[in-house]
């Protein structure tokens, strides 16, 4: 799963990947690690973007499948 573009300008995630319809979580943290958006099974719907609005900065995005692997993603938002 890749979310792109990267850096981000605007507030719309956009995913693509095989494995959407496996994911169950994908969190957005601030480089400090506070949670700003959790998603549960955000692509049960066939989409493949997720809203967020975000202040310019760093961010981790953190996708957690069925078998509970985590993938973890740095994201720039300018």
């Amino acid at each position: 799963m890749k979310l792109f573009p990267n850096p981000v300008d605007h507030d719309l995630l956009s995913f693509e990947g095989g494995n959407l319809s496996k994911v169950v979580n994908v969190s957005v943290y601030d480089i400090t690690g506070k949670l700003i958006y959790s998603y549960d099974y955000p692509f049960s719907v066939g989409s493949k973007e997720l809203y967020a609005r975000l202040h310019k900065g760093v961010y981790i995005v953190k996708t957690e499948f069925e078998d509970h692997s985590l993938v973890s993603e740095r994201m720039i938002k300018i």
